[in-house]
């Protein structure tokens, strides 16, 4: 049968369509290709018609394929439906096809969507990498995608979520406000950062409320407008911050009975110059010195550091504090007193809370001193001639070990002009140089030899710089406490000043 005019036009629109346009039979093989459909794919026609056509098809969308061609045996449309084919090179190319069966034949076009699917594949991944919850919806509020984020924070499955409207996500109660915000935006889409809106509540799938801040985009697809939301759950950081404003509310009380705690003035005795500083790493310290009134006119000299930070610190330390003040002033002797405020604590304390103490009683008229240490580093007595005259050691175990501990004092030891007597807490000795060497004793004793011929509180000043200085830190590592008695200033010999050269 000659050609007219009209077949003509059409073989012509067949041939030089930039559309991939083929035929196919029921039988699953191409009657006919086009040349738009050999370039995309890197066949000829006549391989293309030579196999079935699903055997260009990717294996994994072999069964939807076939599926899709029942379809349109049984005289069903296609449209829109996706796969992928293989080209001579080996690599898929991804079609989108819209088909119609006729007489025994199936007349399609396909589209190459290949770097629209790439373009997708890449925004579903940067959507699966997104540290926040990501939902995409349309102009209509219905949700057309989500990240796995979103599953885990609303605890709906993705295609639960998929074709639901995005008040699921949204308590019942502001709903309605919400679909109105949402109609309102598509008329005028502009982005929103997280934090440009009001704290919002979210709910779950279990119903639960949560606190969530948003940020919104437009995304412009030629299907239309998607709006793309961030949601970010509060909770966590709610929680957070509630605990951080608890924390800052003890550690001030912390500070403030510690504060409460310190003496405001050292005890003006005759022929004695005795001073005390505390220096806290942190808000809150653990160390803690005192003076307190004995009988017999003698002054107990306490300095102690206990265990841990913050206000369960403070309560330990103000515990310490009321206890030790009330036995001391009842008991003759230093030992018994730290017994029963040892036997106090260890019945009102928790296990793993102690503290370590020296209690030093003075005797400014006798000019001797005593003491009992229970697990707190060494003080140091030292002659005019900077030669150490006593060790204060460790005696017994920390307060609030054991509650059986019998502490003993030691024997008197008489103080001569010109003695000095360093109690010091182990942020002194432990605090370390940027290469590792702790301070030590031995540095300690020459900043007191060094400074002998200031006042007590000036040998405490540079004792502490010194310590600054050999670690080279911008902040204290631990508390740094010291408690300096000079004997009979007046009358100090100084004949070891030149030990001070070089340091």
């Amino acid at each position: 049968m000659p050609y007219h005019d009209g077949d003509h036009e059409l073989e012509a629109l067949f041939t030089l369509s930039l559309e991939m346009l083929c035929i196919a039979g029921v039988d699953g093989y191409f009657k006919r290709v086009n040349p738009a459909f050999e370039r995309t794919l890197g066949y000829s026609a006549e391989e293309l018609c030579s196999r079935p056509f699903v055997e260009y098809v990717h294996p994994d969308d072999r069964e939807a394929t076939r599926r899709e061609i029942e379809r349109l045996r049984s005289g069903q449309e296609s449209v829109s439906y996706e796969n992928r084919y293989q080209t001579r090179d080996g690599s898929y190319r991804w079609l989108s096809w819209t088909a119609r069966p006729q007489g025994g034949r199936i007349y399609a076009s396909a589209t190459d969507v290949t770097e629209r699917k790439r373009a997708e594949d890449r925004f579903r991944r940067l959507l699966e990498s997104a540290p926040d919850a990501m939902v995409i919806v349309d102009q209509a509020g219905t949700i057309v995608l989500v990240n796995a984020q979103a599953e885990r924070i609303f605890g709906w499955r993705r295609d639960e979520l998929v074709g639901q409207s995005v008040e699921l996500l949204v308590p019942g109660r502001l709903r309605g406000a919400h679909a109105a915000h949402r109609v309102a935006f598509a008329g005028h889409p502009h982005p929103k950062g997280m934090g440009d809106r009001p704290e919002l509540s979210a709910v779950r799938k279990d119903g639960h409320e949560f606190p969530a801040e948003i940020s919104l985009g437009p995304i412009q697809t030629d299907e239309g407008l998607l709006i793309s939301c961030a949601i970010r759950d509060l909770t966590e950081r709610k929680r957070n911050e509630k605990a951080l404003r608890d924390r800052e509310v003890q550690l001030l009380a912390a500070q403030r009975i510690q504060q409460y705690l310190l003496p405001r003035a050292p005890p003006a005795l005759q022929g004695f110059d005795i001073a005390g500083a505390m220096h806290p790493a942190e808000f809150a310290a653990g160390d803690w010195f005192d003076y307190i009134p004995l009988p017999g006119n003698a002054v107990g000299i306490v300095i102690g550091d206990v265990a841990g930070h913050g206000f369960g610190a403070a309560l330990l330390m103000a515990s310490t504090h009321a206890h030790l003040r009330s036995f001391a002033q009842a008991c003759d002797e230093v030992g018994e007193a730290l017994t029963r405020t040892n036997r106090a604590l260890a019945r009102e304390i928790e296990p793993d809370r102690f503290l370590t103490l020296l209690l030093a009683r003075l005797d400014p008229a006798r000019r001797s001193i005593e003491y009992v240490n229970a697990g707190h580093p060494p003080g140091y007595v030292l002659d005019p001639q900077g030669r150490i005259k006593a060790t204060l050691d460790s005696t017994e175990l920390p307060l609030g070990v054991d509650e059986e501990v019998k502490y003993r004092s030691s024997g008197s030891l008489v103080l001569e002009p010109g003695d000095v007597v360093l109690l010091l807490t182990d942020g002194v000795l432990e605090a370390e140089s940027p290469d590792g060497r702790p301070f030590g004793v031995d540095r300690a004793l020459d900043v007191v030899r060094c400074h002998c011929d200031q006042s007590a509180a000036e040998m405490i000043d540079a004792l502490y710089e010194a310590v600054l200085a050999h670690s080279a830190r911008e902040s204290q590592a631990d508390d740094i406490t010291t408690v300096m008695v000079k004997v009979d200033v007046d009358r100090t010999a100084k004949p070891y000043l030149r030990m001070c050269a070089g340091l």
